[in-house]
């Protein structure tokens, strides 16, 4: 049986996907993947205790994607304050020598490729840990993720339209990355304590 699936054969949505434990297991992926794109990465760098407090980074994302998949209204509102408010102070205009780009954690471009790490990351560790997903069921996973960005400043039209949009939008985005010095202190820091 596929992680998308009930024991009665009935699909899966993303309120039952998002909270497996399996996901986990892919949290370094993401977190490398969404450092590599630099106006993350040095806002990461510049604005966050994620080094000396990496659980309680996990813990406000996983509040956050649980909060939105499975929590109610209120909860979900909660948690979409939450994150606003500690985006807030996380920007920068680009220094004049180069040293490090513009970043703004409530840019739509960024919030996009942070939901999309999350969402490729997701899909990569049930393919290879359970079975095929059927297409329709994969679809509307797929489409759901989308919540991650539009609950923030994302508006709905820059998440891709299909799977197949965001494979091209992804590999585009993979052809832009760049590990920077910040980002390869952050995961040196975080995976070799």
């Amino acid at each position: 049986m596929g992680i998308f699936s009930s024991g009665s054969g009935t699909p899966r949505t993303i309120a039952e996907m998002a909270p497996e434990s399996v996901l986990l297991a892919g949290a370094g992926r993401a977190i490398l993947l969404q450092l590599a794109y630099p106006p993350v990465g040095h806002g990461v760098a510049r604005h966050s205790g994620f080094v000396e407090d990496p659980l309680a980074r996990l813990h406000g994302t996983l509040t956050y994607v649980y909060a939105l998949t499975n929590g109610t209204p209120a909860q979900a509102e909660t948690a979409r304050r939450w994150v606003e408010r500690a985006h807030a102070p996380v920007h920068a205009e680009a220094a004049p020598d180069g040293s490090h780009p513009a970043y703004d954690a409530n840019d739509p471009a960024a919030q996009l490729w942070v939901a999309a790490t999350l969402y490729d990351t997701a899909a990569l560790v049930h393919h290879v840990v359970y079975d095929e997903t059927p297409d329709n069921v994969a679809d509307e996973v797929y489409r759901d993720y989308a919540r991650l960005g539009t609950s923030l400043q994302m508006p709905e039209q820059l998440w891709p339209a299909s799977r197949a949009a965001f494979d091209a939008y992804w590999d585009a985005r993979l052809e832009t990355l760049h590990v920077t010095e910040d980002a390869r202190r952050i995961a040196h820091d975080l995976f070799h304590p």
